[in-house]
């Protein structure tokens, strides 16, 4: 059996699609340059997907709801504030805790 590097990239995604594209490509390479051989980006990473589809939903009438991990406060109040601008339902937790 071989062992495989992987990354995962995390990135902010800005309206401008080539400035996306030149972050992602900039991430690729650091991650290959510390050893991955295989680097996952995020899904439609070019654009400000995640947004515009969540105002779609509720355009929709769908319901939506923003999960959240984390214990940063002020992260916290952004993510709330957010929230009830667009009248999206969240969750908060300091933990995720799966039992298995």
């Amino acid at each position: 059996m071989r062992n495989v590097i992987v990354a995962a990239i995390q990135m902010r995604c800005v309206p401008d699609p080539a400035e996306n594209l030149r972050t992602a490509e900039r991430l690729v390479r650091q991650a290959a340059g510390q050893g991955a051989q295989v680097v996952l980006l995020p899904e439609l990473f070019e654009r400000e997907y995640f947004c515009q589809y969540l105002q779609a939903c509720k355009a929709d009438g769908m319901d939506v709801y923003l999960l959240e991990y984390t214990t940063d406060h002020k992260l916290i109040r952004r993510i709330k504030k957010y929230c009830r601008k667009k009248k999206y339902d969240y969750y908060i937790a300091d933990s995720l805790e799966l039992g298995i």
